[in-house]
């Protein structure tokens, strides 16, 4: 029962609060920020079936499928501030497994990422780099399970051309092994 409480445990954290539709939204492009990834044109992908998470994922946990959620966020969340902002939330992995990644997007043309900061760094998210990307900024927590942590925390917040993305996963347990699936959820946003 632990082990299945370790594995869903990020995605409960991240889908905290769940009866929006993810399908169906339509791509808002973001507002260009003055780093050289304002160049390039960053957008909400317009459905989660529209990125290439679920082809990343697929070698890695067997039997990976989009998860279909029902959102209903709570007010003053950050899953209400992608939601109620025109961004969609998207989990992907083997619900029977309870293994997967939950990624939302959203343009931070509200300055949301930048309203989170503060609260990110209370609760000890540590301010990253992302190698080979032009983010703007990025913050990462990582709680492994333990004798005061039930459940493993996985979360990264990435802003980048305008764009807010959060990944959270249950199945990494560092930032280096994260490389592809940051590039699907940031390459998932870019508009070609």
């Amino acid at each position: 029962m632990k082990r299945l409480i370790f594995l869903i445990a990020p995605l409960l954290f991240s889908l905290t609060a769940c009866a929006h539709s993810t399908d169906g939204h339509t791509a808002v492009t973001s507002a260009p920020t003055a780093s050289k990834s304002s160049a390039m044109t960053y957008a909400v992908p317009a459905s989660c079936t529209q990125t290439s998470i679920l082809a990343t994922i697929s070698p890695l946990i067997k039997g990976a499928t989009v998860i279909n959620s029902r959102w209903e966020p709570a007010a003053g969340t950050e899953l209400a501030d992608f939601l109620d902002n025109g961004g969609i939330a998207c989990s992907y992995g083997n619900a029977q497994a309870e293994i997967g990644t939950t990624i939302k997007w959203v343009s931070d043309a509200d300055l949301l990422f930048t309203k989170r900061e503060v609260d990110w760094a209370r609760v000890k998210y540590a301010k990253v780099v992302i190698p080979g990307k032009d983010v703007t900024a990025a913050y990462f927590l990582f709680k492994p399970v333990g004798p005061t942590q039930e459940f493993q925390i996985w979360a990264l917040n990435i802003l980048i051309g305008g764009t807010w993305i959060q990944i959270n996963t249950s199945y990494l347990h560092d930032l280096e092994g994260a490389t592809s699936l940051i590039d699907a959820a940031i390459n998932s946003a870019l508009i070609k």
